[in-house]
């Protein structure tokens, strides 16, 4: 079940979807934290050498406010 959600967010995000996150810090810190799991495994799995945690983090900061938003509150 997991694979395949992976699977599903994977090809929603290569046709451009946008990722809206909404709750508390800790909602969108797991999300964070997810997104670079997933972008980690998948760097690795096509054998991209810049599969690093820096550089995928880096990354991800780059996309707010373009590929993704965020309304978090504590």
């Amino acid at each position: 079940p997991r694979r395949a959600a992976q699977g599903r967010g994977r090809a929603l995000w290569e046709q451009n979807a946008k990722l809206y996150i909404c709750g508390s810090r800790a909602i969108g810190e797991g999300v964070k934290t997810e997104v670079v799991k997933m972008v980690i495994n998948g760097k690795k799995e096509r054998g991209d050498e810049d599969a690093s945690e820096e550089s995928v983090k880096e990354w991800w900061e780059g996309l707010r406010n373009v590929r993704y938003a965020t309304d978090v509150f504590d």
